[in-house]
């Protein structure tokens, strides 16, 4: 599930990308991070958008398959047809904190108990 709203919120991006001054799509790059994207694919094709959203370039699905890396193609042609929605846009910003702060929970709880071990 987390790989399908990761894509998801891509493709929302990228359909909002045309006009890189959208009020939506502000909100939603300025509330996103490369962490929250845990698929080495999802994060790389985050880093690509945010590059163009920081320089204020469009980053449409043509200027988006015209630079993305070989390496990405497949992906992006994943991510491109996926259903999206604002709505659905804010939840899945949302979905992806939330995921993170859980993700960066476990992280420090496993290693508080090797610590713990460590120590007995």
């Amino acid at each position: 599930m987390s790989l399908e709203i990761q894509s998801r919120t891509l493709a929302a991006l990228i359909m909002l990308g045309e006009n890189p001054k959208n009020i939506k799509l502000q909100e939603a790059m300025l509330s996103l991070t490369p962490d929250l994207f845990a698929d080495h694919d999802a994060r790389e094709l985050f880093v690509l958008i945010d590059e163009h959203f920081k320089i204020n370039q469009p980053f449409d699905v043509t200027r988006i398959m015209s630079i993305v890396p070989q390496s990405l193609f497949d992906y992006l042609m994943q991510v491109i047809p996926m259903n999206w929605s604002t709505a659905t846009l804010a939840s899945d910003i949302k979905y992806l904190h939330d995921t993170c702060r859980l993700r960066i929970m476990r992280e420090r709880l496993n290693q508080l108990a090797k610590e713990v071990k460590e120590e007995t």
